[in-house]
């Protein structure tokens, strides 16, 4: 069974070219991998990551469990920030690496490619531990490039979200959060959201409509890490 992206349905539509990838129908390029880099490194781009799952630890207990389970030291970032880290088993392999986001004061949110490996290994490690361990739903769309601010300042306030920063917002009437943070040495943002909003999404108009102006350009997300010298996992 293919799986698809919420976006899926607004990349047929424009014209995206797909790849398989861990079952996942994937958008990669829509021109040419040549133009899509350039617009991100010289204007602003998107890049849809609908096959990575954002898991959620919340409970009173929430702070004390994510300090067992990765390396930073969780203690150090206030709601509202986020902070890198690994995931380890009890013999110091990596299972997973990930941006750690705490949302709220005893709500952690974490994405991650191998879901149910990490949900099975995460609810035998809280054993003993008053947390809830979920699969949020989230999707994701990542917006790089020096000229993002520009293109999502026109439907939210972003001058007030620092780097590695994230908060709850909306785009039109539709509740998302949103995260400064990027993988391609440029500016950039990611944008969380329910899947059954991924249609409405496309009907508010961002990113496709940026997209039509290319003020804002879809594309080749493998390309832009490893301009970057940023090693691909995925």
């Amino acid at each position: 069974m293919k799986l698809l992206s919420p976006f899926y349905a607004k990349h047929i539509e424009h014209g995206g070219t797909f790849m398989a990838e861990t079952g996942w129908q994937l958008a990669t390029v829509y021109t040419s991998v040549e133009e899509e880099y350039r617009m991100v490194k010289e204007r602003a781009g998107f890049v849809d990551y609908g096959l990575q799952r954002a898991l959620a630890v919340s409970g009173s207990d929430a702070l004390k469990f994510v300090q067992k389970i990765l390396v930073a030291d969780l203690s150090k970032i206030s709601p509202g920030t986020s902070i890198y880290s690994s995931m380890l088993d009890e013999t110091g392999k990596i299972l997973d690496d990930e941006i750690v986001f705490r949302v709220e004061e005893d709500l952690f949110i974490f994405n991650t490619l191998t879901k149910d490996t990490v949900i099975e290994w995460l609810k035998k490690q809280a054993k003993g531990f008053n947390v809830s361990i979920m699969d949020t739903g989230l999707s994701f769309l990542a917006f790089q490039g020096p000229k993002t601010r520009d293109v999502l300042q026109k439907a939210m306030n972003l001058k007030d979200l620092p780097y590695m920063g994230i908060r709850q917002d909306k785009l039109g009437e539709i509740p998302v959060l949103i995260a400064r943070m990027g993988f391609t040495g440029e500016l950039g943002y990611e944008l969380f959201v329910l899947p059954e909003y991924g249609h409405a999404l496309g009907c508010f108009g961002r990113p496709w409509q940026g997209a039509q102006s290319r003020s804002l350009w879809p594309g080749c997300r493998l390309d832009f890490r490893s301009g970057e010298g940023i090693c691909v996992g995925s």
